[in-house]
């Protein structure tokens, strides 16, 4: 195992590996990002990088990694790894099966939806894992299965519900956020699609949380006419967090108009 966990860390990943339960990762992977929100070291990424080959809790390793993205896309080898792993988390909890972007991107609803949709807690930690795989895919081909995933979820869930609507703001994001990295002719259908769908003046926010009980990374859309009106509506969210002067709450980390 590595030197970066301690005794007592090391028996309890183990035992997380054997018994399939992703809790102890998920708390140990939770106090890497902690210390990371305040100093990040740069010496422990390949360490991380090789607890992948184990790890059961991709949304965690998300937390542990995000201190290291720009490290993560500046270095192939790191980039290759990091990618492997989370498309294959992303892929084997997705269904309908996901296709290549470019071969069918219609965004056609079926007619027939699944008898049993995946669950809100499953699609979450999906959609975590495209956005990190948004963030840190440098080519088309790596941002592939993220607008693949955002698609199946068109197909999985009906138009009226949450993750459906979630979906179409993430998709209106990547046309804004990674245009460079759409091929010409998904980027069209993309925008076909989305001119059925009215549109508020929305900002797409990446935050960080720090509060005893949810520590975490994550994103949400804001309905805002200009960065102003983001910003309070963002604050205004992350203060249900806020637990006092002195005690813990959230910052903003970036914030893109995307509508």
């Amino acid at each position: 195992m590595t030197s970066i966990l301690s005794d007592k860390q090391r028996e309890i990943w183990l035992w997380c590996v054997h018994n399939g339960n992703d809790v102890g990762h998920r708390n140990i992977l939770r106090g890497f990002y902690i210390d990371n929100k305040l100093k990040k070291r740069p010496d422990i990424l390949p360490e991380l990088l090789d607890l992948l080959k184990e790890c059961i809790s991709p949304q965690g390793m998300t937390w542990a990694l995000d201190a290291y993205i720009p490290d993560i896309i500046a270095n192939d080898d790191y980039r290759k790894q990091v990618l492997a792993y989370f498309v294959s988390q992303l892929h084997a909890e997705s269904h309908p099966p996901v296709m290549p972007a470019s071969e069918k991107f219609n965004f056609t609803v079926s007619t027939t939806l699944l008898s049993q949709p995946k669950s809100n807690a499953d699609t979450q930690k999906q959609r975590q894992i495209a956005n990190f795989i948004e963030e840190i895919a440098t080519t088309p081909e790596e941002l592939s299965p993220v607008i693949t995933y955002y698609e199946a979820v068109t197909r999985t869930f009906d138009p009226s519900e949450y993750h459906y609507e979630l979906s179409v703001k993430h998709l209106r994001s990547l046309t804004v956020r990674k245009e460079t990295l759409i091929p010409a002719d998904v980027f069209t259908r993309i925008l076909l699609f989305l001119e059925s769908i009215p549109a508020k003046p929305m900002y797409d926010v990446k935050y960080h949380l720090s509060h005893p009980a949810d520590t975490h990374w994550g994103r949400i859309f804001v309905n805002a006419e200009d960065e102003g009106g983001a910003r309070s509506a963002t604050n205004k969210y992350l203060s249900h967090y806020n637990d006092g002067p002195g005690g813990s709450g959230g910052n903003v980390i970036w914030m893109v108009k995307i509508s």
